[in-house]
């Protein structure tokens, strides 16, 4: 999660507000986020989802943004 808030911050103009605790992270966007900011997070999901799948008992990913099906 730092390695992708500091590329937000670093490498783009958008703007984003987080809380940062040991195991909860909570990431807000003030406006819509560019094309460069969808694609980190594309990539940061990547590589977290196959941690998580890895490490199910140590890794849960849960995404306030997405509908449950």
């Amino acid at each position: 999660m730092q390695t992708f808030i500091a590329s937000v911050e670093r490498l783009t103009l958008d703007k984003i507000n987080y809380t940062l605790k040991s195991g909860y992270t909570d990431i807000e966007y003030e406006e819509i986020p560019s094309e460069k900011t969808i694609l980190l997070e594309r990539a940061f999901f990547i590589g977290i989802n196959g941690i998580a799948e890895s490490y199910p008992d140590n890794v849960q990913i849960i995404r306030e943004d997405v509908p449950k099906p």
